[in-house]
């Protein structure tokens, strides 16, 4: 497991890198907030600390799980592999298939209708169940949560270059409207990049905290605004990750430029992003943007290109409400030996969609 390092290099960045608030004064990250303890980056510079919540949960967000329920060892059992995924007039994604205790598997599905790639929405009635090619009935154990133990990290692209687009405000806007789609559970975090990259604020399910950083995004002055550590930032961010043990990971990465500082390649924070098993979203503005790279990053239907700044709201809205629709499926299976197969169907209005994993039990 890669370790969150934070160095002197990145304590300072953050003062550099994200300039002044309105009235003149350093914008530092939020270090205060309902994080786990020990929440946020340690050694943030001086500065104003920013306003308080204005609008603070009316309850305290979930805690994650203690990991004292892992996979069984990979001496205890054969293969857990996904063979098939299909649809038809609905489309799937499936991630994290893996297992969590003796016989039980957990995985993550999301439904999105081909032609809007608009979220469809499913919950536990809408899914079956068969094992071996037999069906299951009501002695299928199982249970689904919608977008359960949900973290996101935005990895923000801050270089100057967002000025000189006018689209500082508009991704403002767009980052507002990302966090405000999620579910009030979700926990979010912020790193901003340029020359270097800085986490502004931890994993916290305060929204409003959140928003705040939002409000003041600015690009630095000078050197420390000119330049794009796009690779580093992800790298960082996915290392970041690791800090929260378990729930869905997502990372949505905007951008306006390519890589051209080099501390990080695409390869190495590709293998960074999938040791964390992250989901990615990537979101390019204008002309200059490294399409192939962020296209290998997210995968062609999780990366969105566009050269209007307007159309950044609506865009990052849209990424909100997919993560929002997210289920996390626990299921139990009622074998015991030998190899099996375990097919999942999930039927909604528009159509049908599902999978076949195979797996073998000691």
């Amino acid at each position: 497991m890669y370790v969150c390092r934070f160095t002197l290099i990145a304590t300072l960045a953050t003062a550099l890198l994200f300039g002044c608030d309105d009235d003149g004064s350093p914008l530092s990250k939020v270090d205060e907030g309902d994080g786990p303890p020990g929440a946020g980056a340690p050694g943030a510079p001086g500065g104003d600390a920013p306003s308080a919540p204005r609008q603070p949960p009316t309850e305290a967000p979930d805690t994650p799980t203690p990991t004292d329920a892992r996979p069984p060892a990979a001496s205890d059992r054969a293969d857990l592999r996904l063979d098939d995924v299909w649809g038809e007039g609905v489309e799937i994604d499936v991630e994290e298939l893996r297992w969590v205790n003796e016989g039980e598997l957990l995985f993550r599905v999301g439904l999105t209708d081909p032609l809007t790639g608009e979220p469809v929405p499913a919950d536990a009635r809408h899914f079956s169940f068969a094992e071996d090619d037999v069906p299951l009935g009501a002695e299928a154990f199982f249970d689904v949560q919608r977008a359960k133990d949900l973290r996101v990290v935005l990895v923000l692209d801050l270089s100057r270059s967002i000025l000189e687009a006018d689209a500082l405000e508009p991704l403002r806007t767009a980052a507002r409207t990302l966090v405000e789609s999620l579910p009030r559970e979700a926990r979010v975090s912020i790193v901003g990049f340029a020359t270097d990259h800085a986490l502004l604020v931890d994993f916290t399910a305060n929204a409003a905290e959140v928003l705040d950083v939002i409000d003041r995004l600015r690009p630095a002055e000078g050197t420390a605004g000119r330049f794009t550590n796009l690779w580093g930032a992800v790298r960082f961010a996915a290392d970041h990750l690791t800090t929260e043990r378990e729930g869905s990971r997502a990372i949505v990465v905007f951008s306006d430029g390519r890589d051209n500082v080099a501390e990080a390649d695409l390869r190495t924070a590709l293998d960074v992003v999938d040791l964390v098993d992250a989901t990615v979203y990537a979101v390019g503005l204008g002309a200059d943007v490294d399409t192939d790279g962020l296209a290998r990053l997210a995968g062609g239907d999780r990366v969105t290109m566009t050269s209007d700044p307007a159309a950044l709201a609506e865009v990052f809205g849209d990424i909100g409400s997919r993560l929002g629709e997210w289920l996390t499926v626990s299921y139990v299976t009622p074998k015991r030996r030998g190899d099996h197969t375990l097919d999942v169907r999930i039927e909604v209005e528009r159509g049908a969609a599902g999978f076949r994993a195979t797996f073998s039990l000691p």
